[in-house]
């Protein structure tokens, strides 16, 4: 009588392993080249000023941006701030007001920062022009002074 023998390997779906420690910085799949980022639901791609570009790219330790249209993101942030972070609740907002009036912005941004150690800083502005912080991240608030860089 032939018994049944198990598949070759086995197909069902495995759970995500436990995490431990501080969650990972959610940053390079929310990031893309404005190039990625998919039309809007007039079809229009968010593309906005060669200058405006080049004014957001040209601030010390900001890695990349994208501009997206506000139903094109979930409302979730991840992580929470930590005290460091908190503190530098004064340097998020002036860099929300720079942001804001250079930009102009009617949608969402996204910026990636990097600090001095390498770590990230995901920064996300809501309808309002605040930015928020959506991963964590240890930023000297002395890198990127008031938009510009230079020693403290």
């Amino acid at each position: 009588m032939p018994h049944d023998s198990p598949p070759p390997y086995d197909q069902r779906p495995t759970a995500p392993p436990p995490q431990t420690g501080d969650p990972p910085l959610r940053t390079t799949d929310r990031l893309r080249p404005l190039s990625s980022v998919p039309p809007d639901q007039s079809g229009a791609l968010p593309t906005p000023r060669d200058r405006r570009n080049d004014w957001l790219r040209s601030l010390p330790g900001v890695r990349g941006f994208a501009i997206v249209s506000p139903a094109g993101r979930p409302e979730t942030a991840a992580g929470a701030l930590d005290a460091m972070e908190l503190q530098r609740q004064t340097y998020l907002a002036m860099l929300a007001r720079r942001v804001g009036e250079e930009l102009g912005l009617a949608q969402l941004a996204e910026l990636e920062v990097e600090g001095p150690d390498g770590r990230l800083l995901l920064l996300r502005q809501d309808d309002g022009g605040t930015l928020h912080v959506l991963g964590s991240a240890n930023l000297d608030p002395h890198a990127i002074r008031h938009g510009h860089g230079g020693e403290r």
